[in-house]
């Protein structure tokens, strides 16, 4: 169970992403991480190899990779802040992909796709 409290003293993506009671992180199945790239520069130096930082035009980004990666199966979870969770959840959801979101912090989110 996440607390607020063990968000905190996680103080770091990195920790966020630890404390995850996610299937995919717990399984190891998750094969794709996706960082936000707007989060502070200390949350993403702390995110562990082989994340795929979002860029600013998340829908072009979506679109062009992201999208046919999920729809071959891929799953993966994305840490991110509200507003990007709020469109990766629609842009899965208009792919019919199952998608879970979880609040981590204050604006800090885990998005699982897949």
């Amino acid at each position: 169970m996440i607390s607020r409290r063990g968000v905190i003293a996680g103080g770091t993506v990195a920790g966020a992403a630890s404390l995850l009671p996610l299937p995919l992180l717990a399984q190891g199945t998750a094969r794709l991480l996706l960082v936000d790239g707007s989060l502070a520069a200390a949350d993403r130096m702390q995110v562990p190899a082989g994340g795929v930082h979002l860029e600013p035009e998340l829908v072009a980004q979506w679109r062009r990779v992201l999208r046919q990666r999920f729809l071959d199966g891929e799953r993966g979870i994305a840490l991110v802040r509200w507003d990007k969770a709020l469109l990766l959840s629609g842009l899965a959801r208009e792919d019919r992909l199952a998608v879970r979101q979880r609040r981590l912090g204050r604006s800090l989110f885990a998005v699982e796709i897949g």
